[in-house]
């Protein structure tokens, strides 16, 4: 299903299955996909409005001139027979005005995790990424394999609340640049699950490290440089 155009309604939007395609404006509506289903909003979608952003097990894409002030939930957890599941950002509004992107990992099965790609130079400015605590898998924050420079400029920290503990945190830079914070040295990493770094490219960690036992990891030969 596409929406294209400009759309007025303001009830919820689900994805029961297949794919939902944004590439017309959509404002005032809490959207969410059910587990395999799919949300792709193209660079000519704007979700506005008081819109949240609830997405289930799948592969999704968020590139649009986005302006929602809900927050943005990517829950992956399911079946553990499934492979990696996938959310793409591209471009500085994907998240719109969110103040929290909130992930949960895979549930139980290894090697079967929760991707969040900043695709090409993508910077996210402002938003705090949130492991959910379920007592699941790793949780990746990647930027894939490009010679460009992106960017989280946010907090990474644990959900206060929930049952079990925090999946393991893995920021990962296939190729090219990634800054984790921005050069103001503001941003802070408080997650008590470890912190792995991966990927042939180059890291530059801004963010200060705020947590007492953060175990913090190179598992890969790339560059990690660390500020604070």
């Amino acid at each position: 299903l596409t929406l294209a155009n400009r759309n007025v309604y303001t009830g919820a939007t689900t994805v029961e299955e297949g794919a939902l395609v944004v590439s017309g404006a959509l404002d005032d509506t809490s959207i969410s996909t059910a587990y395999g289903a799919s949300l792709t909003n193209t660079s000519t979608g704007v979700i506005g409005g008081t819109a949240s952003i609830y997405l289930r097990y799948g592969n999704h894409y968020l590139g649009g001139n986005n302006t929602f002030t809900g927050d943005v939930t990517f829950d992956s957890r399911g079946d553990s027979s499934a492979g990696n599941c996938n959310l793409y950002l591209n471009g500085p509004n994907a998240l719109g005005r969110a103040r929290h992107l909130l992930q949960f990992s895979h549930s139980s099965a290894l090697d079967k995790n929760s991707h969040i790609y900043l695709d090409g130079a993508t910077v996210i400015r402002g938003v705090t990424l949130v492991y959910g605590k379920d007592g699941g898998n790793r949780n990746y924050l990647q930027k894939p394999n490009n010679n460009s420079t992106a960017g989280w400029y946010g907090d990474i920290v644990d959900a206060e609340t929930g049952p079990g503990n925090p999946a393991a945190g893995y920021v990962a830079v296939d190729w090219g640049t990634f800054n984790l914070g921005d050069l103001s040295g503001t941003n802070e990493i408080r997650t008590a699950g470890s912190l792995t770094l991966r990927g042939g490219g180059t890291l530059h960690c801004y963010s200060r490290i705020n947590r007492p036992g953060l175990g913090v990891n190179r598992d890969d030969p790339g560059t990690v440089i660390l500020y604070n």
